[in-house]
């Protein structure tokens, strides 16, 4: 990548040419490798190209897309907003809008934003997977689902995500069948993932299915051994199969664990004796 000298020589011999200006800027945002420093030289040639033409709606955006990945979110909304009242047909700046509504968890404008960039572009799978997101949020677990069906069934990259949140909404309603079914299928392509299987513990335990639960968090903590959510999980279900023998005057067989003597709970313990939403 190019030097930030060399940047800032660019922005000093453009700074009448907004053209000159969104092109460089255009370069940066193109670079994974750009650092804080090169957005910051990206916002002050983008600051100067809507100083000279406040209308554009290339520099507009792109100064929207920069602020955001500065968490100038503010800023990004009032860029995007410019865009949409300069040009309400453009699918893109209203899903922009709508990842910094989510980012700034008004998940009720993401949802609106999302719809809007949907009807214009109704291709984008991406953008139906960010709308399922947003409504799971604002507990629609049912309408999320069929967002992340429809990203599910036309295959897209991020399939496994979609069907991860599935499997949450699922536990949400208490469909703990299709919960369990979407976390196996998870874990058979390859998803290997500590909340996979912390997810299909709490939907077994819901169907007190503790042996069940009890090798999923075993599982889990030979992925993360130091949890402590899952070491106090694990051991809250442990003390319920104790006490059911207990009450039928029966011992407990040993179960191998990955959990250390000293379980400590972690500061906001997750009790799964108790059925609770998953975000």
């Amino acid at each position: 990548m190019l030097s930030l000298e060399h940047y800032n020589n660019l922005i000093a011999q453009n700074r009448r040419n907004p053209a000159a200006l969104i092109d460089m800027s255009n370069t940066i945002i193109g670079q994974k490798e750009a650092t804080i420093q090169y957005y910051d030289l990206a916002l002050k040639a983008l600051d100067l190209a809507v100083a000279l033409s406040s209308k554009n709606i290339q520099a507009l955006y792109n100064r929207g897309r920069i602020r955001t990945m500065l968490g100038l979110h503010t800023g990004a909304l009032r860029d995007f907003t410019q865009c949409i009242q300069l040009d309400a047909q453009d699918a893109g700046v209203w899903y922009r809008r709508g990842l910094v509504f989510y980012e700034l968890k008004d998940y009720k404008n993401a949802v609106m934003d999302f719809v809007h960039s949907i009807q214009l572009a109704p291709e984008v799978l991406e953008t139906y997977l960010l709308r399922g997101y947003a409504v799971m949020n604002l507990g629609g677990y049912t309408e999320a689902i069929q967002d992340f069906e429809l990203v599910i069934r036309n295959k897209a990259p991020f399939s496994a995500e979609a069907l991860y949140h599935r499997s949450k909404c699922f536990y949400n309603l208490q469909r703990m069948d299709l919960a369990i079914k979407d976390c196996d299928n998870l874990l058979q392509i390859g998803w290997i993932a500590t909340d996979v299987y912390a997810l299909r513990a709490m939907a077994y335990l819901h169907l007190q299915n503790y042996q069940k639960a009890l090798e999923d968090y075993d599982e889990a903590l030979k992925l993360d051994p130091t949890n402590e959510d899952l070491l106090y999980n694990r051991a809250e279900v442990w003390k319920a199969v104790q006490d059911l023998h207990k009450q039928a005057g029966t011992t407990p067989e040993e179960v191998t664990t990955t959990a250390t003597t000293e379980e400590k709970p972690a500061e906001k313990p997750k009790r799964t004796r108790k059925k609770k939403e998953v975000e």
